[in-house]
């Protein structure tokens, strides 16, 4: 995180009176500092200056009042940083223990998330994730050799290269996919929940206009790693989709899952 005087004049002005604490939980990319005052709390989060970081700051600005998402308090940019100052939300994470100890209600919780973003209009939202542009920004990352392909999930470690999942991807492209407001990146880390029910969505910078199996796929993925890898639970899966109220398509969880390793 940037030091608190190197920081851009309007965000040292909005934490003036706070105390700092560095936030190491989830997976972000982004560094991402909480802040305290009395009883409030606000995060800070830094990254490098992109489009994805640009996504985010203004999906998050036409959400709000849609959807349970952070403020942005402050957005900035400096020295080819993004920094947004964010609300709390309230609850939390959908993998803190208290939701692991309810897989099949947590399960259903993330299911009705997905209906709640499903359920927002998308004719004017300001990005477009629909699968011909995910598979192209894919693609120009492959060639830029910036996939991490130590970070592959072990059914898909025998894939050489970044370029021969690209060629499966374009090999298998599914024909022209339903559009709903699609999360980008739904699993367990970037959802809250309070009281059984969803509470807000985080990092959302892949969100936009996308095919529903962009979202399904990465939750039962999810879904699949924090309750049955980890605990050997398969009921919340069949609870999921049962209060989805879609039949699972192995196909495409599959494809989406594949195109996510580009990213």
């Amino acid at each position: 995180m940037t030091p608190e005087n190197a920081l851009p004049p309007g965000i040292r002005r909005s934490l003036s009176g706070w105390e700092a604490v560095p936030d190491t939980v989830g997976r972000s990319r982004a560094a991402v500092c909480r802040y305290t005052r009395g009883g409030e709390t606000l995060f800070l989060k830094a990254e490098t200056a992109s489009a994805q970081s640009r996504t985010e700051r203004d999906m998050l600005l036409w959400l709000s009042g849609k959807v349970p998402v952070p403020r942005v308090l402050a957005a900035e940019e400096a020295a080819g940083v993004q920094y947004l100052l964010l609300s709390a939300l309230p609850g939390h994470m959908a993998c803190a223990p208290e939701a692991l100890r309810d897989p099949v209600g947590t399960a259903r919780a993330l299911a009705e998330g997905l209906r709640m973003l499903w359920a927002v209009p998308i004719r004017d939202c300001p990005s477009d994730q629909r699968l011909p542009k995910k598979l192209a920004a894919g693609m120009a990352r492959a060639r830029r050799g910036v996939v991490d392909m130590d970070d592959l999930d072990p059914d898909h470690r025998h894939f050489a290269s970044a370029a021969a999942i690209v060629a499966e991807l374009a090999a298998r492209q599914p024909a022209e996919e339903e559009a709903v407001l699609s999360h980008g990146d739904y699993c367990l880390p970037n959802v809250f929940l309070a009281g059984g029910q969803v509470a807000g969505f985080l990092d959302l910078g892949r969100a936009g206009v996308a095919s529903p199996w962009q979202d399904i796929s990465l939750c039962v993925r999810s879904l699949r790693y924090n309750f049955e890898t980890l605990r050997g639970e398969s009921a919340p899966i069949d609870a999921f989709f049962c209060a989805l109220g879609r039949e699972p398509d192995g196909e495409r969880i599959e494809y989406y899952r594949l195109l996510d390793e580009l990213f």
